[in-house]
């Protein structure tokens, strides 16, 4: 019993967010130790590996709760939306690199690391079903994306801005099933995360 309360402090300490392996841990090492002391053998009845294992039980417990407080006050956010449902005002994390589809980004507070932040969401206008190619689409967009939302959601014309802007657009795929939505997100130029909202900055 003393060791297996010891494995399973170990394991709880690098699987913490599993509350069960600690909280195992924590009951075994404690009746284990209550056994060790009542034989009277001391460390051979293995005391001390029940007391380390109630320990690191106790010390998985306290990570676990300490996740859950981070956790529910916002310091670590791991939700995500699903595309279709942005919001101008959202503040997202991007996905990194050649990512063709993406259905989902982290959400983030505005006043906490984010990459950018939804500034208009809008359908493509196009006659008929047949998908425009990415030129026309790309083109009609970026006009969307550069005009006066931008200017209306931050409070100066692009070209007079220090920001640059992101964009998702509908794929061929997504299009023959009906999506036509697109979203404009304003970005720092070199990349770097923003720490507020870009909403009337003028910025």
């Amino acid at each position: 019993m003393a060791i297996a309360a010891l494995v399973c402090g170990i394991v709880g300490l690098l699987v913490f967010f599993l509350l069960v392996v600690s909280v195992v841990a924590l009951v075994l090492g404690l009746v284990a130790a209550s056994k060790a002391k009542r034989s009277g053998l001391g460390p051979a009845a293995g005391l001390g590996m029940a007391r380390a294992g109630w320990i690191l039980g106790a010390v998985g417990v306290a990570g676990f709760a300490v996740f859950v407080t981070l956790a529910a006050t916002g310091v670590i956010d791991d939700d995500e939306i699903d595309v279709s449902q942005l919001d101008p005002g959202d503040c997202v994390d991007l996905t990194a690199g050649d990512v063709e589809e993406i259905r989902n980004l982290p959400r983030r507070a505005c006043d906490d690391a984010h990459d950018g932040e939804v500034y208009l969401v809008d359908d493509v206008d196009f006659e008929g079903d047949e998908y425009p190619g990415l030129a026309a689409l790309r083109e009609q967009i970026e006009e969307r994306c550069f005009g006066d939302a931008f200017a209306d959601y931050v409070g100066l014309p692009y070209a007079e801005s220090e920001l640059g802007l992101y964009y998702l657009y509908p794929i061929e795929d997504g299009w023959r099933l009906g999506d036509r939505e697109f979203v404009c997100i304003a970005v720092e130029t070199d990349g770097s995360p923003m720490f507020e909202s870009v909403e009337g900055s003028r910025r």
